[in-house]
């Protein structure tokens, strides 16, 4: 008799309470996968759309530097020389065929507007453009992090 109730109480819990229990975690083990699967998914399109928006960027950052990169070079160079030879043509210095005397060469200064454009193209060419490119690197390295 004890045998035959151990065995409907087995049957019972067995199918009839643990069945049902046993499903609902199934189910929920299921149900979680598809979300990390669906989130995986998302991540990932996510990833290729940032990406993409980068590489568009970049296309246009590229589209937009100076076509004639000469141009620049037209531009800087004629004062730098310049200025380069009043500088050493103020200095005293020594050379193997003897010393220079300050004034000797004979460059003048630029009249009075243009003095004040050579200073601020040698100003924005020379000391502005390489702290602005030292503050962008600067600025993409934080944002990095």
């Amino acid at each position: 008799m004890l045998a035959l109730l151990g065995g409907f109480l087995v049957k019972l819990l067995g199918s009839g309470i643990a069945e049902p229990v046993l499903a609902y975690f199934r189910q929920r083990d299921a149900s979680g996968r598809d979300i990390a699967v669906a989130g995986i998914g998302s991540e990932k399109e996510q990833n290729i759309a940032t990406l993409q928006a980068a590489v568009e960027a970049n296309k246009l950052k590229a589209a937009s530097q100076a076509a004639y990169p000469w141009i620049v070079y037209l531009i800087a160079v004629p004062p730098a020389l310049h200025a380069a030879g009043i500088y050493f043509d103020s200095l005293p210095f020594w050379t193997p065929f003897g010393s220079h005397v300050v004034g000797a060469w004979g460059v003048p200064k630029p009249p009075a507007p243009y003095d004040d454009w050579q200073g601020k193209i040698l100003l924005s060419f020379f000391i502005v453009a390489p702290v602005v490119q030292a503050v962008r690197a600067g600025a993409a390295a934080i944002a990095r992090r």
